[in-house]
């Protein structure tokens, strides 16, 4: 966490507040999220923006996602909120590669080096705006850790971790990420399989939990995901009656 508060310190400090997207789409969301909470209200439907549309169903919205929701236990949503949220997004990645550098067997001051330059990579910097790429690449260096112990410790515990970071994946993070991750996670398994772990059938009862577990967490999003599709396109166009009765 020190780390991050030096390396963004303008942003730990409360000096300056994050632009473009940051400011004009998550920022807005996350205040409706927290109002909707704090007004016993479900944020399903968002009436403010785009003439009204359904806010549960837009992937990227972080209704879903679970810190979204447990910041609304600290006030009323604002732009200091959303600067903390971000340090601590990023520490938390930061954390992550260095239990994930660690679990290589690397000494502790070569997964420190890891941990440091990841919070301070590029990747964050130049996506700053984009807080789901942020949550997304956290969370997925915990995902890999998890993983990689289901995968070399055969415990089951390891695989509900996993399927817990798979889902704030799913809920917090950009799309992209969620099925990249999902290709590497298929690739590790396949690789741990031909490489004849001795704990292959514990790792297979792991995959299956991992699996059960995700898909378990992710039901309300799957539905939701399901709903919408056929009100949603990303390059085909739509008839006017679609464009005149649908914000999408």
């Amino acid at each position: 966490l020190l780390v991050t508060v030096v390396a963004y310190w303008q942003v730990a400090l409360m000096q300056h507040s994050l632009i473009w997207d940051a400011r004009d789409i998550f920022l807005p969301w996350r205040f409706f999220i927290s109002d909707c909470l704090r007004n016993g209200v479900l944020p399903v439907w968002n009436p403010y923006q785009q003439s009204g549309y359904p806010f549960f169903a837009d992937p990227q919205s972080g209704m879903w996602y679970p810190v979204a929701q447990l910041m609304a236990l600290f006030g009323r949503y604002s732009v200091y909120l959303f600067n903390a949220e971000f340090i601590l997004t990023i520490a938390a990645g930061g954390w992550g590669m260095y239990r994930l550098a660690g679990s290589f067997s690397l000494s502790r001051h070569a997964a420190l080096f890891g941990g440091i330059t990841f919070v301070a990579c590029g990747f964050y910097v130049s996506n700053a705006e984009h807080l789901s790429w942020a949550i997304s690449a956290s969370c997925i260096v915990w995902l890999f850790w998890a993983y990689r112990m289901l995968l070399t410790t055969g415990r089951l515990g390891y695989a509900l971790l996993g399927a817990l970071f798979q889902f704030l994946v799913l809920t917090g993070g950009y799309p992209a990420f969620l099925i990249v991750s999902s290709y590497l996670l298929a690739a590790f398994f396949v690789s741990s399989l031909i490489a004849g772990n001795t704990k292959r059938a514990a790792v297979l009862r792991g995959n299956i939990l991992f699996a059960v577990a995700f898909l378990v967490l992710a039901v309300p999003v799957v539905y939701a995901f399901a709903a919408s599709m056929p009100y949603m396109t990303r390059g085909a166009g739509v008839t006017l009656q679609k464009a005149n009765g649908s914000p999408f």
